[in-house]
C-alpha cells in the first residue's frame, strides 16, 4: 500500500496519528549536491551577517565607550544583557513562531531588516538609554536568525551527511565572526567608530536581496502547509540533478519519515506531550551555557586582556589569531560528520574550552599564552555552540522547528541578560585574586555543567531523519 501523503488537519492534538512526509523522504535520499552546499552556505552567510552585530558592544566598550567614560561598566553589562539576552529571547520566540506559521524565507528577510536598520543610530549617540534601545531592538533580528537558520538548513540535509553540511557551512559563519568581525574592529576601532557601526549594520541588509533571489522556501515547510505543488517542483529539480550526476537514486524510505500533522502552529506546543521533557532538557542546557562562553567569558574577555596592559591593536590581534581555533574546531567536527553524537561533541568541546581558559588564568600577562588560550577556547566555544544549534533544530518537527529552536535558544538567552551582571560582579569582586571567581563561574556553571547535562539526558540524532529524531 502506498504511504499516505501528509496533509493539514483540523485536529491539533499532539497525539494525532502519524502520517508520511513524502517530500522529506524524497529529499533525504538525494546524495549531497552542490545545491545542498549552496543553500546551507547562503543560510550561514545570513546567520553570520546578523550575528556580527551580536559582538558589537563587546568590541566597542573596551576601546571606546569605556575609556571615553561614555557608559559605566554596569551600564555596559546591561547593554550586553539586552544585546545577547533580552533581544534574542523575544526575537527567537516571536520570529521563530512567525517562521513556522508564515515561512522560513520571508521571516529571515524581516529578521535581517530589523537587525540592520535599528542598529545604525547607535553610531550617532552617546545616550545610554538610546544605545540600549538600538542594541536591544536590533537584537530581535539576531534572535530571529538564531532560530530560523538552523531550522531552514537542517531541512535540506540528508541524515547521513547532516553534520557535514551543517557544520561545514558553519565554518563560513565561524570565519565571519572570528576574522571579518575582528578585522573590522582592528581597522576601524577606536578611531573610526561610526564607520565600524555602519559596516556591521549594513551586513544584514546586504543579505536581503541574496535571500530573495537565491533561497527557495523550505520544501519541508511547504509540504507541511499543504503547498505540495511548490514543494514537489523544488525536490524534482534536485532529483533531476542527482540523477544526472549519479545515474540512479535509492527508493524513498517512507517509514523513516512519519510525522504528526497539525493545521496551526502554537507557541506552547513545545511544552506539551512528549516534547515537554526534551524542551526542559535543552532549555536547561542553553540557560547554563549562556552563563558560560557567551554570557560570562566573551563580555569580559577583552576587558581582561586590556587590564593586563595590552593595547586595542594587540587585543584584536589576539582575538583574530585565536579565531583560527573556532574555524579549525568546526571544520574538524564537520569532517567527522555523523561518527559521533552531537552531545558527545559538545562534551568534548567543553573540555577543550576549559583547557584554553586555564592559559588565561595562569598566563594572562603573556601574549603567547593568551594566543594559545584563545585558540583553544574558541575551538571549544565554536564546536559547542554550533552543535547545540544543530541539536536543538533536530528535536522538533517541521511545524514547530523554528519556534522550538527559538524557545530553546531564546529562553537560554535569559541567562545572557543576567550573565554579564553576575560575571561582572565576580570579575570585580575577585580582581585582587586574578579574577578567579569569574573564571570559576563561567567554566563550572556555564561550560561543564550544560555539557554534562546534555550528555546524560540528551537524545541520539546520528544518521537519522529529522522526522525520526523529532518523533
Amino acid at each position: 500500500m502506498e504511504p499516505r501523503e501528509s496533509q493539514a488537519s483540523s485536529d491539533v492534538s499532539l497525539a494525532e496519528e502519524p502520517r508520511i512526509s513524502r517530500v522529506a523522504a524524497r529529499l533525504d535520499r538525494i546524495p549531497v549536491l552542490f545545491r545542498h552546499w549552496q543553500l546551507v552556505l547562503l543560510g550561514q552567510f545570513m546567520w553570520g551577517s546578523v550575528l556580527l552585530l551580536d559582538t558589537m558592544a563587546a568590541r566597542i566598550y573596551p576601546v571606546y565607550w569605556g575609556p571615553k567614560h561614555i557608559i559605566t561598566q554596569t551600564q555596559y553589562s546591561v547593554l550586553v544583557g539586552a544585546a545577547t539576552g533580552a533581544g534574542p529571547l523575544l526575537g527567537g520566540v516571536l520570529f521563530g513562531y512567525l517562521a513556522d506559521r508564515y515561512g522560513r524565507k520571508r521571516i529571515m528577510i524581516v529578521s535581517c531588516a530589523v537587525a540592520g536598520l535599528i542598529a545604525w543610530p547607535a553610531a550617532f549617540t552617546k545616550s545610554w538609554p538610546l544605545l540600549l534601545a538600538c542594541v536591544g531592538i536590533s537584537a530581535l533580528g539576531i534572535g530571529g536568525a538564531l532560530a530560523i537558520v538552523p531550522s531552514y538548513n537542517s531541512e535540506w540535509c540528508p541524515p547521513t551527511s547532516r553534520n557535514r553540511l551543517m557544520l561545514g557551512s558553519q565554518v563560513l559563519s565561524q570565519m565571519m565572526l572570528a576574522f571579518l568581525g575582528t578585522a573590522l574592529a582592528l581597522v576601524f576601532l577606536p578611531q573610526n567608530f561610526v564607520v565600524y557601526v555602519f559596516v556591521l549594520a549594513g551586513m544584514p541588509l546586504v543579505t536581503i536581496p541574496l535571500i530573495m533571489l537565491t533561497m527557495p522556501e523550505s520544501a519541508r515547510w511547504l509540504e507541511d502547509h499543504g503547498r505540495y505543488g511548490e514543494a514537489d517542483a523544488i525536490v524534482s529539480k534536485m532529483e533531476a540533478k542527482a540523477l544526472a550526476k549519479h545515474g540512479e537514486l535509492a527508493e524513498p524510505d517512507y517509514e523513516a519519515h512519519r510525522i504528526v500533522d497539525t493545521a496551526k502552529v502554537r507557541m506552547t506546543d513545545v511544552f506539551r506531550g512528549h516534547y515537554l521533557r526534551r524542551t526542559m532538557v535543552i532549555l536547561t542546557v542553553w540557560v547554563f551555557f549562556y552563563f558560560g562562553p557567551g554570557g560570562g567569558f566573551t563580555p569580559f574577555q577583552g576587558v581582561y586582556i586590556v587590564s593586563k596592559g595590552f593595547s586595542a591593536s594587540q587585543l584584536f590581534t589576539i582575538l583574530m589569531i585565536g579565531g583560527i581555533g573556532g574555524v579549525v574546531g568546526v571544520f574538524l567536527a564537520a569532517v567527522l560528520n555523523e561518527r559521533f553524537e552531537r552531545r558527545q561533541l559538545v562534551l568534548f568541546a567543553s573540555l577543550v574550552f576549559t583547557a584554553g581558559v586555564v592559559f588565561y588564568l595562569v598566563g594572562g600577562k603573556s601574549y603567547g599564552m593568551l594566543v594559545i588560550g584563545t585558540i583553544l577556547a574558541m575551538f571549544g566555544f565554536g564546536v559547542m555552540l554550533n552543535n547545540l544549534y544543530n541539536y536543538s533544530a533536530a528535536i522538533y518537527p517541521t511545524r514547530m522547528r523554528s519556534v522550538g529552536t527559538g524557545w530553546a535558544d531564546g529562553v537560554g538567552h535569559v541567562s545572557a541578560v543576567f550573565g554579564p551582571l553576575i560575571a561582572g560582579a565576580f570579575y570585580s569582586g575577585t580582581a585582587g585574586a586574578n579574577h578567579v571567581g569569574w573564571f570559576g563561574w563561567f567554566v563550572i556553571v556555564g561550560t561543564l555543567a550544560p555539557a554534562f547535562i546534555l550528555y546524560r539526558f540528551g537524545g541520539n540524532q546520528r544518521s537519522i531523519s529529522l522526522e525520526k529524531s523529532s518523533s
